[in-house]
């Protein structure tokens, strides 16, 4: 039997040079806007046209973190990996 060993939630954060900064309407994406910060490259805040709003998944997050807390098997530090981590159990 296989496990879900863990489950996060998270937001798109939208990059330049990639395909879906460079035509966001192919993507729902709306209302793209660049604000300079001090060291860090710029902040890069969007809407959708569809779908969740952010304001929508941060409430969802917060609803449901108890119930997340609970599935999870790994330290919550492991979601800063989440791009690089695949776990399969056989």
């Amino acid at each position: 039997m296989k496990k879900i060993l863990l489950v996060f939630t998270s937001t798109l954060g939208l990059q330049e040079g990639l395909p879906i900064y460079a035509e966001p309407e192919l993507f729902g994406i709306i209302n793209v806007q660049k604000y300079k910060r001090t060291i860090l490259d710029p902040k890069i805040v969007h809407e959708v046209s569809s779908g969740l709003t952010r304001d929508e998944v941060r409430k969802l997050h917060y609803r449901y973190r108890k119930t997340l807390a609970n599935i999870n098997k790994y330290p919550k530090e492991m979601n800063f990996y989440r791009e690089h981590m695949l776990n399969i159990v056989k």
